[in-house]
């Protein structure tokens, strides 16, 4: 297939916001945020886009069939400018950062209000870095927010991730909505370094709530989906 035309950055922001599962399906994205246990909060962050050929979805026929197609790269940094790539432009979002897990019995959360509307203060899009072994917790409602966190155990090892899922219903402390983890999402990728599986997660807030897309990427499959 030929490869599909750059999308603006209104055209991105415009299918994010309205039709996430289509987005995620459309381009491939990568999300670059800042350090480990760096300060949450709303910040801008750049877009650029590069050009890959890589598996189709598993929800196409090609993807099924285990057809490569060519399909654009958005890549996603925290800051004004981009290093690599065409940038397209930016725009504003709540970034979750990464923290650490090791030995501590809780972690930090970061509270998405669940009340708009959408302002660079207060955008309707959340975002944090790629995972590559993590997970991403989501929280119950609750006071008009909701509680998430990107979690990053000690070790890789089955031990030390069922620690860090432990320590995460810990520190979600309004009850545990979703995780994305290898326990609970039977049927769809996690994120795992040593496995090649990397998966990006976006939120999306409409109508005051709040609801969280998975893009996975792995060895052998591509696949979007909502976390549930």
């Amino acid at each position: 297939d030929p490869m599909p035309p750059a999308p603006t950055i209104d055209q991105f922001m415009n299918e994010l916001r309205t039709a996430p599962l289509d987005c995620l399906r459309h381009y491939c994205l990568i999300v670059a945020g800042g350090a480990a246990n760096s300060d949450p909060g709303v910040f801008t962050f750049s877009t650029s886009v590069e050009s890959k050929t890589m598996q189709g979805f598993t929800t196409s026929v090609s993807g099924r069939q285990g057809k490569t197609k060519a399909r654009r790269v958005l890549k996603i940094n925290k800051g004004e400018t981009s290093s690599t790539g065409d940038q397209i432009g930016t725009f504003r979002a709540h970034y979750v950062p990464m923290v650490h897990v090791n030995d501590r019995t809780s972690i930090e959360t970061y509270a998405l209000p669940t009340n708009g509307p959408d302002t660079d203060a207060n955008p309707n899009i959340m975002i944090t870095s790629q995972l590559s072994g993590c997970t991403f917790g989501v929280g119950q409602p609750h006071n008009n927010q909701r509680q998430v966190t990107h979690a990053k155990p000690k070790t890789g090892s089955s031990t030390d991730r069922a620690r860090m899922n432990q320590v995460v219903a810990a520190s979600l402390t309004n009850g545990v909505a979703m995780t994305l983890s290898r326990e609970n999402q039977t049927g769809h990728a996690y994120s795992n370094r040593d496995k090649g599986q990397f998966v990006t997660v976006i939120g999306v807030r409409t109508n005051n709530a709040w609801r969280f897309y998975v893009q996975a990427y792995l060895t052998n499959l591509l696949e979007a989906y909502e976390l549930r």
